[in-house]
């Protein structure tokens, strides 16, 4: 009888595990961009850009379909980006200012539309609070699936540029007189980024999602110097500190697994910040 509760728990819970560390292992390494770019609000600015979409598509065609709500998020997501890197160019505004612009612009247009849907009373529209404070338990196993097929993607994408990246990265006017177009480049760094933040979406919730790519990042760069170690020690990070909020999470009755997951990178983080601070003032 025990065995047999055992067995059906691991089972459940495993799939659940696979998913939220894939995903902080996936958010890890490519979070390294947006840190080296110094653009940590571009996360943020994205997150709170898929809720839009995600709304807009579930008013349209009443759907529960995690897929067409994330396909919704994505086209938000991306329009933002491109407006984001379109005002950039255009106009002498900081890119903080826009980012913090479209932030507000494109959630506050979220809530309307979320709004409307809770006054129709249109059927399943608790589906959007998943996306809005995130929620694990809800994870399904194709969902699962979808985020570690969409993982492999965008890790494989990210190694085979690898070079490219890290050019971008690091010397911008050197990848302009190789031939690079920037712009391109930008918008083919970020088409990394958006999807991942909106798979990111179904756990973390829209507020904090922007952590799960920044901090890992924050975390590995107190440790390391080599570009290829530090991608690598922010990718096990993600991964890591996801595993053990999920464990922390199931093991206490109404506690987030969003939450906690960021708390326990914060806490990582101070340990960090305080090592390094340590080994400079000894050397």
């Amino acid at each position: 009888m025990h065995c047999h509760l055992f067995l059906t728990l691991y089972t459940s819970f495993l799939p659940l595990i696979i998913g939220i560390v894939t995903l902080g292992f996936t958010c890890g390494i490519l979070g390294t961009i947006l840190f080296l770019r110094k653009e940590s609000m571009v996360g943020d600015a994205v997150s709170h850009a898929l809720f839009p979409g995600i709304t807009t598509t579930f008013l349209l065609t009443h759907s529960r379909s995690p897929l067409l709500l994330f396909l919704g998020g994505m086209i938000s997501g991306g329009i933002a980006l491109f407006l984001m890197i379109l005002i950039t160019e255009k106009t002498k505004i900081k890119k903080e200012t826009i980012l913090g612009i479209l932030l507000s612009v494109f959630f506050g247009f979220g809530f309307i539309i979320h709004s409307i849907i809770q006054k129709q009373q249109i059927e399943y529209q608790a589906i959007i609070n998943k996306f809005l404070f995130g929620n694990t338990a809800t994870l399904l196993f194709n969902e699962v699936i979808f985020i570690v097929i969409a993982s492999v993607i965008l890790l494989s994408l990210f190694l085979l540029n690898w070079r490219t990246i890290t050019i971008l990265l690091f010397d911008r006017i050197y990848a302009h007189s190789c031939g690079y177009k920037l712009t391109l480049c930008d918008i083919f760094l970020f088409s990394l980024l958006v999807p991942i933040i909106t798979l990111g979406l179904h756990i973390m919730g829209v507020i904090l999602t922007g952590t799960l790519l920044i901090a890992p990042a924050a975390i590995a760069r107190q440790w390391t110097q080599s570009m290829r170690s530090f991608v690598l020690i922010a990718g096990i990070t993600g991964a890591f500190s996801a595993f053990c909020g999920t464990i922390i999470s199931a093991s206490f009755e109404n506690m987030p697994t969003g939450p906690v997951i960021v708390v326990v990178m914060s806490i990582f983080l101070l340990f960090s910040l305080i090592y390094n601070s340590n080994q400079i003032r000894r050397s």
